[in-house]
């Protein structure tokens, strides 16, 4: 369907498949920003929202995985 979400290194699922977008979790947030139903947003490790992402953020974050895919 398209849509993202989390495994652990067994493969398993731990977050659903439910976000258009996901970015890798923040190791000193111990948060990931996931676009949801439009809106991105901060997820905890077990899925839950945390708040909604400020446009900074979203634009650092951005920045961030375009130079990783290079």
């Amino acid at each position: 369907e398209g849509l993202w979400g989390f495994i652990n290194a067994q493969g398993d699922v731990i977050i659903p498949y439910e976000f258009e977008e996901v970015l890798a979790f923040e190791p000193d947030r111990n948060q990931a920003m996931v676009l949801f139903q439009g809106m991105w947003m901060w997820i905890d490790r077990d899925g839950e929202y945390v708040r909604e992402a400020t446009p900074e953020e979203i634009r650092e974050l951005r920045r961030k995985a375009q130079v990783l895919e290079l």
